[in-house]
């Protein structure tokens, strides 16, 4: 299921927020079954539509990209429905040449391109964008990283920020502020690059941890997700671009840790993450050398850091 927010405004998705007449929302090109059940927008409605994705995209194609988001809060007043929204940073803009020649597969009637109006369909907007390779398996695994730790105010975890898991289960843990968690393939060509980083880490007198170190949980994910929430530091290594090391960078992020990324590929990072300072090496003695070196400097930097602020928040 997915949103499909159309707009004719010569100025398109711009801002956060956007009004449509009520008789636009989920009306028209929305099937009856969905109308029925989803047009009243009470609380319970609201939850469950802002719980899938949406494509926003422009009548006739005005504007040269569709974007993939959320919606954040909806309000009705009278005959007007202002639509609060935010698009998803994990993925980049779609050209909408491409996304119309989708129409049948998310059941996109041409002729609604013609209005403003606000949609629901029944396919699955990310399945078939994979399927075409308009999103990467990377940028879904850090959008739903980041749903998955998204704020709220029904859980408090220990560094104070709130949460609401939907895949993991919240338990009471503690920082521990000398653990580094260490996010990687667990492959043997990898090792070596492993045992730098340990070095790094063993130099600062912290300790570094992998989740194949661990088996506290049933599921390796939960795991992973403790892990990171106990851990002061995340190191991942993005060599080889293995999507569970993005899924679980971004889950990292999300959680608000200090990441630290490595790669022996830089020049072939993604565009979502390319902004972010990477410390890249090559899988050679030097090369390791180097990356022992540079990761400590980075981790005493951090640890630094995190001294500063304990004496600027004493207690906590």
């Amino acid at each position: 299921m997915f949103n499909l927010l159309v707009t004719r405004h010569t100025s398109g998705w711009k801002g956060n927020e956007f009004k449509y007449s009520s008789n636009r929302v989920l009306k028209s090109y929305t099937k009856k079954h969905l109308s029925d059940r989803y047009a009243s927008l009470d609380d319970n409605v609201l939850k469950e539509l802002s719980s899938y994705p949406v494509l926003f995209t422009s009548a006739h194609g005005a504007h040269s990209s569709a974007h993939i988001g959320w919606i954040k809060r909806v309000r009705t007043k009278n005959a007007e429905v202002r639509v609060e929204y935010f698009f998803d940073q994990a993925f980049s803009p779609i050209p909408f040449s491409s996304v119309s020649k989708l129409d049948w597969d998310l059941d996109i009637d041409k002729r609604e391109m013609t209005l403003a109006h606000w949609a629901l369909k029944e396919a699955d907007l990310f399945t078939i964008l994979l399927e075409a390779n308009l999103i990467s398996s990377a940028q879904f695994n850090l959008s739903r990283a980041g749903k998955i730790a998204e704020a709220a105010t029904s859980t408090a975890d220990a560094a104070g920020s709130r949460i609401r898991p939907v895949v993991f289960r919240m338990e009471q843990l503690e920082v521990e502020h000398d653990l580094v968690a260490v996010m990687m393939p667990f492959t043997t060509d990898l090792e070596a690059t492993f045992l730098a980083i340990r070095q790094a880490c063993d130099t600062n007198n912290m300790r570094c941890k992998r989740v194949d170190h661990i088996w506290n949980a049933s599921e390796i994910v939960q795991d992973i997700f403790s892990l990171i929430r106990r851990a002061s530091i995340v190191v991942c290594d993005l060599t080889g671009h293995n999507p569970n090391v993005f899924y679980e960078a971004g889950i990292a992020h999300t959680l608000g840790k200090d990441v630290i990324l490595i790669t022996q590929e830089v020049a072939k990072l993604s565009f979502d993450i390319r902004h972010h300072r990477v410390i890249d090496y090559t899988a050679n003695p030097g090369g390791l050398g180097s990356l022992t070196h540079r990761l400590g400097q980075r981790l005493r930097a951090l640890a630094v850091q995190t001294r500063a602020e304990a004496g600027r928040h004493p207690g906590h």
